[in-house]
C-alpha cells in the first residue's frame, strides 16, 4: 500500500536522500535507470577528452552501477568514448543497455555473465526526444534516428526512420521509413511495439512536417516482423507512451490529458485531464498498475497520479533546482536523478 504525499518542495537534502558515489573519472551524469527489482541504479557519465590526434585520451563516458539503497558504487562496465545519455535494464535483469547518441554506439552488457557483451551501431545519431526501447528479454531494441531536412528555408529536425535490431545478431529486423516517431513503448510480453506517429501533409504541393493539421496515430506492430496489428487514430498531442503492466491497455500522455486504450481492439477506455504548462517528457506506471508518474520541463515538476481516482496524489516541485534526467523505480517509491552536480536517489512515495 502506498501513501501519496500532497506536495514536496525540493530544497536541501533530507535524511532520506541517497547520494550516489562518484566514479574516479566522470564529466557529469546524463542518464539513469533502475533495475526491475529496484536494487540497482545504472547511470551514464559524461566524457572527459584530453589531447589531440594519437595523444587524445577520453576518460569518463562510462556506464556505472550503484546499490540503490546505500548509494555505494558497485562498479563500472566500460566506456563509450562519449557521453552516455541512455541506459535501460532489460526487464528480466540479465542485460543492461547503454547508448551514446552522437557517436551512435549502443552497448548491451551481460550482468550475469551468461552472454557476451554486444555493440550495435544504428548508423546515425538516435533522436534526443525519443529514447530507444528494449524488449523484456533484451533480444530486441528499437531506435529512432534523428535526421535533418529542409522545408523551404526552414530547417526541420525529424525523428525518423525507426529501426528494430536483433541484439544477438546485431542486424536490423525491420525498419519504418517516413513518418515522424513521437514515442515508443514495448509490450511486456514481447509481442508488439507501440509507435506514436506524426504524418506529414501536403499544402499547395509543399510537404509540412509540423503543425496541428498533421495527422497523428498510434500503430501496434509485431515486434519481430513489423507487421501492423492495428492502428489507433486521432491521437494528436501524445508525446509519451507506456504499456500497462498487464499488457491489456496502452497509456498515452499529452500536455493536457491521459488517455488509455485497449490493446485488444484499440478502443478508448478512459481519459482525464492533467493540464500543465509543459508536455511530460518521461512517464512511468507502477508495477502494481495503479499509479502514473510523469516529469515535466527538465524535471522541475514531478507528478504522481492515481489511475483509479484520476487525481494527482503527489507533486514534487523543484522551482529553484531542476532534477535532471529523472528515472522512476518500479514501485514509484524512489527517483534517480542528477541534482546539482551530484547523482542521487530521492524518495518519491512512502510505502507502509
Amino acid at each position: 500500500m502506498f501513501v501519496c504525499l500532497s506536495l514536496l518542495i525540493v530544497g536541501a537534502a533530507t535524511v532520506a536522500d541517497v547520494p550516489l558515489a562518484d566514479p574516479e573519472h566522470h564529466g557529469g551524469y546524463f542518464s539513469f535507470a533502475f533495475s526491475a527489482d529496484g536494487h540497482l541504479v545504472a547511470g551514464g557519465t559524461g566524457a572527459l577528452p584530453s589531447g589531440r590526434g594519437e595523444k587524445r585520451v577520453v576518460r569518463g563516458g562510462e556506464v556505472v552501477l550503484w546499490d540503490a539503497a546505500t548509494g555505494d558504487l558497485v562498479g563500472t562496465l566500460g566506456s563509450h568514448g562519449d557521453n552516455v545519455d541512455w541506459v535501460e535494464f532489460a526487464r528480466d535483469g540479465k542485460l543492461l543497455f547503454s547508448g551514446s547518441r552522437l557517436n551512435g554506439l549502443v552497448q548491451a552488457w551481460s550482468l550475469d555473465g551468461a552472454e557476451s557483451n554486444v555493440g550495435l551501431r544504428p548508423g546515425t545519431p538516435y533522436s534526443k526526444n525519443v529514447s530507444p526501447c528494449v524488449s523484456a528479454d533484451g533480444r530486441t531494441v528499437a531506435f529512432v534516428a534523428e535526421t535533418v531536412t529542409k522545408v523551404g528555408k526552414k530547417r526541420v529536425v525529424r525523428a525518423s526512420p525507426m529501426s528494430v535490431f536483433d541484439v544477438r545478431r546485431g542486424t536490423v529486423r525491420w525498419k519504418l521509413q517516413g513518418p515522424d516517431v513521437r514515442a515508443l513503448a514495448v509490450d511486456p510480453r514481447g509481442r508488439w511495439l507501440a509507435v506514436s506517429l506524426k504524418q506529414s501533409w501536403k499544402n499547395n504541393g509543399k510537404t509540412r512536417l509540423v503543425g496541428r493539421s498533421a495527422k497523428q496515430s498510434i500503430e501496434l506492430r509485431e515486434l519481430l516482423t513489423g507487421r501492423t496489428i492495428r492502428t489507433i487514430e486521432n491521437t494528436w498531442g501524445i508525446d509519451a507512451l507506456q504499456v500497462h503492466p498487464d499488457g491489456r491497455s496502452l497509456v498515452g500522455v499529452s500536455r493536457t490529458e491521459v488517455i488509455r486504450w485497449s490493446t485488444a481492439d484499440g478502443a478508448e477506455l478512459e481519459r482525464f485531464s492533467i493540464k500543465g504548462e509543459n508536455s511530460p517528457r518521461r512517464i512511468a506506471i507502477s508495477k502494481s498498475g495503479d499509479l502514473l508518474a510523469l516529469s515535466r520541463f527538465m524535471g522541475k515538476k514531478i507528478e504522481v497520479w492515481d489511475l483509479r481516482t484520476k487525481k494527482v496524489c503527489h507533486v514534487m516541485d523543484s522551482a529553484s533546482e531542476a532534477l535532471w534526467f529523472p528515472n522512476f523505480s518500479p514501485s514509484l517509491t524512489r527517483l534517480a536523478c542528477k541534482k546539482g552536480p551530484r547523482a542521487c536517489v530521492l524518495p518519491l512515495l512512502e510505502r507502509r
